[in-house]
């Protein structure tokens, strides 16, 4: 949780994006405490360590509709899913690849 913590956002349009990598189920808790921070921003931590060849995710704002956010960016058809949740807060667990595809959607390049 602490390595988790001391790391920063990278920016793309709303998107707040903390890259994690902890076996441990930290992801929610750090979209959380950096939501409050960044109120203007989708604020997504994506731990690439938590289940092995998989990105799970959670997503939070204080003012911007995370589920209507999430639901307009459409990666095709495959495994994995995202966008469940309420309008303040969400995520989802999606293959290497198609988080890749979502975050260029989202305007980072080479998915950050």
């Amino acid at each position: 949780m602490d390595a988790a913590r001391k790391v920063a956002p990278i920016f793309a349009g709303k998107v707040a994006l903390l890259r994690l990598n902890s076996p441990c189920q930290v992801h929610p808790l750090i979209a959380q405490s950096w939501r409050g921070r960044l109120p203007n921003y989708v604020v997504i931590a994506a731990n690439e360590g938590y289940i092995p060849n998989r990105v799970n995710f959670s997503a939070r704002s204080n003012s911007i509709n995370v589920l209507e956010f999430l639901r307009s960016y459409d990666i095709g058809e495959g495994e994995g899913n995202y966008g469940h949740g309420h309008d303040q807060a969400s995520g989802g667990s999606l293959p290497r690849d198609r988080w890749q595809q979502l975050l260029t959607q989202f305007g980072f390049s080479n998915g950050a």
